[in-house]
């Protein structure tokens, strides 16, 4: 079982990032959430890991913190959720506001969710009400960053979690619309866009 890496930040893209460790790249697939917390590329960073072997594929799943990743492994418990789902569902919402939607039974907002529909959400509320509460919860809030593409960022990011392109750009444009004028990051870009896409 790999814990985690700590190498050079090599590649960031989307929800992937590599971190090359004595001479390999390792390639691993993030949340949003990670990545806001992530250094500039070719820093040093610590990714805590979830190693996920199938037979047409060994996958590396990357966590920068270790709440994240409990929560990634009781979602992927669940049937119907697998690693990409998870990770977008980690990526659409906070991890108090997952919480609360699963202590208070709030079937709506679950099934808001990119990839939950209403069996899976029963799923999660009948599986995760009472292992949820050892979850310690410490969320992270986007750090700034100037970039000329963020629109396309967050457009391919919203495709990479599972929405179509024409969804995608029109939350995106939406997003811009509230926040023209004010400097924001891909990240924020991003977070703001799945809240549309999730209404």
């Amino acid at each position: 079982m790999i814990n985690h890496l700590r190498g050079i930040l090599t590649e960031v893209k989307h929800t992937e990032i590599v971190v090359e460790c004595n001479g390999v790249g390792y390639l691993m697939f993030v949340s949003l959430k990670t990545i806001e917390q992530l250094p500039a590329v070719n820093e040093e960073v610590k990714i805590l890991s979830h190693f996920i072997p199938r037979e047409d594929s060994h996958n590396l799943y990357g966590f920068f913190s270790a709440t994240e990743r409990d929560m990634f492994r009781l979602l992927i418990s669940i049937s119907g959720i697998g690693p990409k789902i998870a990770l977008g569902i980690l990526s659409a919402v906070t991890f108090d506001d997952l919480v609360r939607f699963i202590a208070s039974a709030d079937i709506l907002a679950l099934t808001k969710l990119p990839g939950i529909g209403k069996k899976t959400a029963e799923r999660v509320l009948v599986e995760l009400k009472d292992r949820i509460k050892d979850i310690e919860l410490s969320d992270h809030k986007p750090t700034a960053t100037n970039n000329s593409s963020l629109a396309n960022e967050a457009i391919s990011a919203l495709m990479a979690l599972g929405y179509n392109k024409n969804t995608a750009e029109k939350c995106v444009n939406r997003v811009l619309k509230d926040i023209e004028g004010i400097d924001f990051s891909a990240e924020l870009l991003i977070r703001n866009a799945l809240k549309y896409a999730m209404s």
